[in-house]
């Protein structure tokens, strides 16, 4: 919603993705002009999130056929996530 609107700021569509500038490890967000305002983590976290996997689910779904598309999201070398 956010990138639709053009509130982040510098942030532009390549090809299928969307490329946002970080500024100190955090897109830039324009204030909307109505409602709350936005409230989310400024601190850099101490150490990163951690994602347990259920291995014997995984590896009893091995031979069940895999969806198509899923979402991924990465920080790349330049400083712009891929969303």
């Amino acid at each position: 919603m956010l990138l639709a609107q053009g509130r982040i700021k510098g942030a532009d569509k390549h090809k299928r993705f969307w490329r946002i500038p970080l500024y100190q490890n955090m897109p830039d967000v324009i204030p909307g002009k109505r409602g709350p305002r936005g409230v989310w983590c400024k601190v850099l976290r101490q150490a990163p999130t951690r994602i347990h996997v259920n291995q014997k689910k995984i590896k009893a779904n091995i031979d069940t056929p895999r969806p198509k598309g899923t979402g991924i999201l990465k920080q790349s070398k330049t400083g712009f996530l891929k969303a």
